[in-house]
């Protein structure tokens, strides 16, 4: 599989209108899609409405006939004026993947303060969910990582690790973390716990 902008073999795409991207690639793409709202006032519930509209485009509703007419309605709505109100936006919130919507609305994101405040959320409810294991590779994870902890990674030359572990009490058992490399040090010290993947976030 190709990005439809570069031509670059893709693992993970990212699609877009019918057509597939890679990480960066995907994020212009995004973003040129949208230039014509980025002057907008309220341009931070605008950048929420395009991630959650961007998903329920693609969400199949087979039997729900109300979900039918209110996914058309929406949508027709949203291509002609580009408005939500709170309602429609917290139904369609309901019927999309949670994580790839703070993953598209982080990429919208260009005010550094609030791109840092969204690197953090999206950090822990990583860890508080449990999806580690599902987005470990995922370049978007690892990037929100690294602006999350910009400041120690650039200035003082610190390094990050999404680890994969378990406790030989019970071996059953696999555990996730994203780790400085010190916690790293703790965690290959410790005779009780057992590394089983190791994944440094560049």
């Amino acid at each position: 599989m190709k990005c439809f902008t570069c031509g670059r073999k893709i693992q993970n795409p990212y699609m877009l209108d019918g057509k597939v991207y890679g990480h960066e690639c995907y994020k212009l793409a995004l973003a040129q899609k949208y230039i014509h709202l980025q002057e907008l006032k309220n341009d931070d519930w605008t950048k929420k409405c395009i991630a959650a509209i961007e998903l329920f485009r693609n969400v199949e509703f087979k039997k729900s006939a109300w979900n039918q007419e209110f996914q058309k309605s929406v949508l027709t709505q949203w291509d002609k004026y580009h408005k939500l109100s709170g309602k429609q936006f917290e139904i369609i919130l309901k019927n999309i993947d949670t994580m790839e919507y703070n993953y598209i609305y982080f990429n919208l994101l260009e005010d550094e303060e609030k791109k840092n405040a969204q690197a953090r959320y999206i950090t822990n409810w990583t860890k508080h969910n449990r999806l580690i294991e599902k987005y470990k590779n995922d370049n978007r994870l690892h990037e929100a990582i690294r602006i999350e902890h910009k400041t120690g990674i650039e200035r003082r030359g610190r390094k990050y690790y999404i680890v994969e572990f378990i406790d030989i009490d019970e071996p059953e058992r696999k555990f996730f973390d994203i780790v400085p490399s010190k916690s790293l040090e703790d965690l290959q010290n410790d005779e009780y716990i057992e590394i089983k993947n190791l994944i440094e976030v560049v």
